[in-house]
């Protein structure tokens, strides 16, 4: 499936951490937890490590995208910290819209949330690190007849089980 390039790699690799987590009934936020997880080791010179002590500037980056803290950065062009700031904003109003509409966060802020939670709560990273060592570590090893089988199954189950909510509404 893969041509060598970084964005087939970094596809692949997602496939097969999301069947892997498929296979061991995790949810789809650990699913983009590991792969954020492996991007950031394989990206990084020191692999998992990286992971060891948390990186200040990508904990204020998600902030800032979370609307939890202002882009005042003195290093950085003010138009970007313009545009990152108004990014915070939009995903702040968006899900503030969302929650007072539909009582729901969006999927992205959800997912940085549990971004900044890995960076700063300790126990959660040690616990995420040691699960991805021991389940997704080896994605590449992970064959695409598996992947394959694997979203086939999650499909069928995922159907069954909002067949048996709607009867269980009925």
């Amino acid at each position: 499936m893969s041509t060598g390039n970084i964005c087939d790699t970094y596809f692949d690799d997602t496939l097969r951490i999301f069947a892997i987590c498929a296979e061991d009934d995790l949810p789809d936020s650990f699913a983009k937890l590991f792969s954020y997880i492996h991007v950031r080791a394989r990206e990084s010179s020191v692999g998992l490590r990286y992971f060891d002590t948390p990186d200040p500037e990508a904990v204020r980056a998600i902030s800032i995208l979370l609307g939890e803290e202002a882009a005042d950065l003195p290093d950085i062009p003010e138009q970007h910290a313009e545009f990152m700031a108004s990014v915070g904003n939009a995903i702040s109003a968006i899900d503030a819209r969302s929650a007072a509409n539909q009582g729901i966060e969006t999927p992205l802020a959800s997912e940085l949330r549990l971004r900044l939670r890995l960076y700063k709560d300790e126990a959660f990273r040690k616990m995420m690190i040691a699960e991805y060592r021991k389940r997704i570590a080896q994605a590449e090893s992970c064959d695409w007849d598996r992947v394959r089988r694997a979203f086939r199954e999650y499909r069928e189950k995922k159907a069954r089980q909002e067949e048996s909510d709607w009867m269980g509404e009925k």
